[in-house]
């Protein structure tokens, strides 16, 4: 474990920044107390300093203990100030949003994978004078999103591509580390005559928001609304070609795709990039089993926190209907969350569904394993309308690797793979891969 050094501290001025800079200190020190003292009422009752304790020891059970901030910046985001510090973990780095209100109490606290001093890569088969790029608004009653939309070059209309997130509050190129496969996708795919529109994600840009209604969101709120719009902001868009707008979902974009393509029937189709089979509750276990276990041993500190993870798997499994609006989160997602996605069967929805379907899973992927591809397989077997890959030497971002992937690998400069890219632009001009 990196032992404990100095918080960076901000300039004198910047009085919010000096404010968020010290409760991360308490965050670090362990002082959970000092830290939910500087919350407002509503913020106390959400995240008491039992739930902030919990929270924070299992970001850092999962990343590593925080070393140093190096950077710091102060936005304006719904009306809301946010000091966003990116935290220097041992695993990775990670952005520590801090939310404060008018008179300067935190009002709302999320974490996502931070900045990186590596820059992006642009890969090889993006040829950048191919297409062009425009700003466009994704607004489901009230929620604007900032998007983008990526138009080859030429003579159209185009198919089109919609782009939807995995979990956490993403952006637009579902950015982890210096890596943007969403980018690579869209770039990739307009290059070679795919038009493409990709969007933040709500939780991103209205997280102070979601602290009044995350006791009665759900994945609805999260991902399905937003994802539906953005497709018919895609169909309306000049150059594409209404009749072929698909939806290519990204691990909990790829496992609601089939309830999306239920809800909007003008879908050409949809893509499935490392779809969850599984319960998410398990997964979610299931991965902190992993992680704690790469090196052959739990320290007791691992060890605490898999007892912690452990409980509140099984507080989500007890949930019943009259614990729907109750607002303690239970590792993701609160119980209304987890009581509409017992509800869902992904395997079982994309089964009674007709639209051309592709499935696309990386061997290496410890988030979404080889059991979700077999259920995957199991449960689509035999239906015409669905081609699948599995690719034995790539991760859950669809770069490749050896020997057994950890989350440090998200933090090397990579591009989603050729041949990846290669399988869905086929897929979508003519229904079949890119034979092997």
């Amino acid at each position: 474990m990196v032992l404990m050094t100095a918080i960076m501290c901000p300039s004198a001025e910047a009085s919010l920044k000096d404010d968020a800079g010290r409760f991360v200190q308490r965050l670090k020190l362990k002082n959970y107390e000092k830290a939910n003292s500087t919350f407002t009422a509503k913020m106390k009752k959400l995240m008491g300093p039992a739930v902030l304790k919990d929270t924070w020891e299992k970001l850092t059970g999962s990343i590593g203990e925080l070393d140093s901030i190096i950077n710091i910046k102060e936005v304006e985001s719904s009306g809301f100030q946010v000091v966003v510090l990116t935290g220097k973990f041992e695993k990775m780095t990670f952005d520590i949003k801090v939310v404060y209100d008018k008179e300067k109490k935190i009002s709302g606290l999320y974490f996502s994978p931070g900045i990186t001093t590596v820059p992006y890569k642009i890969p090889a088969y993006v040829k950048q004078n191919s297409f062009t790029e425009k700003e466009v608004a994704v607004d489901v009653g009230g929620w604007p999103l900032p998007g983008t939309v990526t138009i080859p070059k030429g003579k159209g209309p185009f198919p089109g591509v919609v782009l939807v997130h995995g979990s956490g509050p993403n952006d637009r190129d579902e950015s982890i580390g210096p890596n943007k496969p969403f980018r690579d996708i869209a770039w990739g795919l307009a290059t070679q005559g795919i038009a493409v529109l990709r969007y933040d994600k709500r939780t991103k840009v209205h997280g102070a928001k979601f602290v009044e209604i995350m006791a009665d969101t759900t994945v609805k709120e999260i991902v399905v609304e937003d994802a539906i719009e953005a497709a018919r902001v895609l169909q309306k868009t000049k150059a594409v070609d209404a009749k072929r707008v698909y939806l290519l979902g990204h691990s909990l974009g790829a496992t609601v795709a089939p309830k999306i393509a239920q809800e909007a029937s003008f879908l050409k189709g949809i893509i499935m990039l490392a779809p969850l089979a599984r319960d998410l509750a398990d997964t979610v276990l299931d991965q902190h089993n992993y992680i704690f276990n790469l090196d052959g041993k739990i320290e007791e500190a691992e060890q605490k926190k898999l007892d912690e993870v452990k409980a509140a798997h099984k507080k989500i499994k007890a949930l019943t209907a009259a614990n729907k609006g109750e607002k303690e989160v239970l590792l993701i997602g609160s119980a209304t969350f987890w009581l509409d996605l017992r509800q869902y069967s992904p395997t079982k929805v994309a089964k009674s569904l007709k639209l051309p379907m592709l499935l696309l899973h990386g061997g290496r992927d410890y988030q979404v394993n080889d059991d979700d591809w077999r259920l995957w397989n199991e449960a689509l077997k035999g239906k015409k309308n669905v081609r699948a890959r599995r690719y034995s030497k790539l991760n859950h971002l669809f770069f490749e690797g050896t020997g057994p992937c950890a989350p440090q690998e998200y933090e090397t400069q990579r591009n989603t793979e050729d041949y990846v890219i290669k399988d869905i632009i086929s897929w979508v001009k003519s229904g079949q891969l890119v034979p092997q």
